[in-house]
């Protein structure tokens, strides 16, 4: 009888501690979760791009409503590929054909600095497209010296000004030899047709103004900087229609004022 009695007792003991065993167990992976979260970055760590993205079609009514500053430019009739606006900064995503060779034309109306980039695959920013100050209206070759994988665009600004951007597939404004002058304003993307020749560009502004320009492969044919009241002059290559050189003009103002003369 004691015999059975010192059975019955193990048998007990054992089915206790193993029990206790599973019990413990359980704990452990319930803490697995809170010990992962605990190891994050503290809230003062800086967010990540992507943090800070944002739709610019959740304020449709934030948009440019006066009058567009004048650039000199006739308005495109052709349909862009993509049309965004809104208020501070955002980031949009667009897809683009890394075969095509897009431009942007933005306008933005406020008082801050007003700041462009493209964004790569990775939420990343890169190929830098308008660096202004005020209210002012411009366009930009995206991505001209095919270095950037462009998925999207940023817009920096430091006040609650509104914007608008729009991205076309097709040639930006079009400039030939034939033409003798053109007169400008601002920021401008122009794609030139035309044989080799020398061409003036003057500046009438204060502020130096940037000139590039690229070939379809992203090669850069030159890049140069043009002091206020300055003029420089450059060689243009013979282009066609099918293979225009993209310029580039940069200005920090949208009322600067040039010139581009073919010689």
């Amino acid at each position: 009888m004691l015999l059975i009695l010192v059975i019955v007792l193990v048998v007990v003991l054992v089915g206790f501690f193993r029990n206790a065993g599973s019990q413990v167990a359980d704990d452990d992976r319930e803490v697995g979760p809170s010990a992962a979260a605990s190891s994050s970055p503290p809230e003062s760590s800086e967010a990540s791009p992507s943090a800070s993205s944002g739709s610019a079609s959740s304020d449709p009514d934030a948009r440019p409503t006066g009058t567009r500053p004048e650039q000199g430019i006739e308005p495109t009739t052709v349909d862009p590929v993509y049309s965004f606006n809104g208020r501070g900064d955002q980031q949009v995503q667009a897809d683009l054909d890394p075969s095509t060779v897009y431009y942007v034309e933005y306008w933005y109306e406020g008082e801050s600095n007003f700041i462009v980039w493209g964004l790569d695959d990775e939420g990343e920013e890169g190929g830098l497209m308008a660096n202004e100050i005020g209210t002012t209206a411009g366009s930009h070759w995206v991505d001209a010296d095919d270095l950037y994988s462009t998925e999207g665009f940023s817009v920096d600004t430091d006040d609650e000004g509104v914007w608008e951007l729009k991205v076309y597939d097709s040639q930006a404004l079009g400039i030939s030899d034939t033409e003798g002058e053109a007169q400008l304003n601002g920021t401008v993307a122009f794609g030139y047709t035309g044989a080799a020749k020398e061409a003036t560009f003057a500046n009438e502004s204060d502020d130096a103004l940037t000139l590039t320009a690229y070939g379809l492969d992203g090669t850069t044919l030159f890049s140069e900087s043009v002091p206020g009241s300055g003029t420089v002059k450059v060689d243009l290559p013979a282009s066609s229609e099918d293979n225009p050189a993209l310029v580039q003009v940069e200005s920090i103002y949208g009322e600067s004022k040039w010139t581009v003369t073919f010689g």
